[in-house]
């Protein structure tokens, strides 16, 4: 997984409970829903979507509720306090 990955997300009762969006290879990515999230040794998981084409300009995508989308997985490292990136699908 990538560690250059910036990550907005919601917190309530502990930081980074549910990714809002993130900065990948400068680019923005608003999510638009959390399919998946658990804990592992390593980190919080989770599985989330964006919209399509926000990062790659001819994106591999599946489609959610009529609009196609792209799926990542983010890991939240609590101990070390940051953020891992990879494609869902890879």
């Amino acid at each position: 997984m990538e560690t250059d990955v910036s990550v907005e997300a919601y917190s309530g009762y502990r930081y980074g409970e549910r990714p809002r969006a993130f900065t990948w290879q400068g680019r923005r990515y608003e999510v638009l829903d959390v399919e998946r999230r658990w804990r592992t040794p390593e980190g919080i998981r989770f599985v989330v979507t964006t919209p399509a084409g926000a990062g790659d300009p001819a994106p591999s995508a599946d489609v959610a509720e009529g609009r196609p989308v792209e799926r990542w997985e983010l890991m939240y490292d609590e101990v070390r306090d940051t953020w891992h990136i990879r494609r869902a699908d890879q």
